[in-house]
């Protein structure tokens, strides 16, 4: 394992830790500020969050913000992620294959690639 492996964690850890310290305004400025990241990021790399939230969703209340059901996710998968590279079609296939524990293989994602069975990246 290289150095940086190790120590990314311990040093996201150590920032968290730092967040215990926080003002009730500080925290809730923050959360504010990562939820807005998220949004830009949805609202850039997804059509449907485009469309569904707007252009710029920044400081919208979360509370406001429309919730996603499982019919309209499956309905419009290919719109809603935020990888081109991921469709339904693919995740169907490697889903009905023979070898459905097997890493899925995303064309040109390379590394790291999402196992099912363990539900995060490996």
């Amino acid at each position: 394992m290289s150095t940086s492996t190790r120590t990314a964690p311990r040093a996201h850890a150590e920032e968290l830790l730092t967040h215990t310290r926080w003002s009730p305004e500080e925290l809730a400025a923050h959360q504010r500020a990562r939820l807005d990241d998220l949004l830009r990021h949805a609202v850039a790399a997804s059509p449907f969050y485009r469309e569904t939230i707007g252009s710029d969703p920044t400081g919208a209340p979360l509370a406001e913000l429309p919730t996603l059901g499982k019919q309209t996710f499956v309905e419009r998968f290919d719109e809603i992620v935020t990888d081109p590279r991921l469709r339904l079609a693919a995740v169907n296939a490697h889903l009905a294959g023979p070898d459905a524990d097997a890493p899925l293989d995303v064309p040109g994602a390379g590394s790291p690639r999402f196992d099912p069975g363990r539900r995060r990246r490996v």
